[in-house]
């Protein structure tokens, strides 16, 4: 699975740090997956060169991107009617993913905090709890971000709030 633009793969027959063949990004900035795990951002050369900095046999890189998911504010039910225009606190989310590395959330896509996941190599399947920092508003900006060539599929997510 590849999540980067103009992406390449480049296989070497030995170990090694110099990778060519990316003339198509000469003089760019490119996200790098060596032997599988994420190394970095690295600059391809005039001459589309890419250096690392230890042996790898096996290079992807390209352009990254941002993909974000900015949920739906959601009103709580009421026992005495409808919540609409209440103030309310999210206090917990959790999230569901399928098959991720990589993720952030945050009630502001300035102010992110990374989702803790157990490898940094195998996909994670199922749900992560994390904690919001908000206080009462009448509506709750939650976003959900992933940058760089990591995988990250959101399948549900669900709220505890006040």
């Amino acid at each position: 699975m590849l999540y980067m633009d103009c992406a390449k793969l480049q296989i070497l027959g030995a170990p090694g740090t110099s990778f060519n063949g990316y003339t198509h990004l000469a003089n760019t900035v490119v996200q790098v997956i060596a032997n599988g795990v994420y190394v970095g951002e690295k600059t391809v050369s005039a001459g589309g060169v890419i250096t690392l900095s230890s042996n790898a046999t096996e290079v992807y890189a390209g352009i990254g991107y941002t993909s974000r998911v900015k949920l739906m504010n959601l009103e709580p039910g009421s026992q005495v009617g409808s919540s609409q225009g209440q103030q309310i606190k999210v206090n917990h989310l959790t999230l569901r993913f399928y098959r991720t590395l990589a993720a952030k959330f945050g009630i502001s896509l300035s102010d992110l905090e990374s989702v803790s996941f157990d490898s940094s190599t195998a996909l994670y399947t199922g749900d992560k709890r994390v904690t919001l920092h908000p206080g009462f508003d009448r509506k709750t900006n939650i976003y959900i971000v992933s940058s760089g060539p990591l995988p990250m599929s959101l399948s549900c997510e669900y709220r505890d709030w006040e």
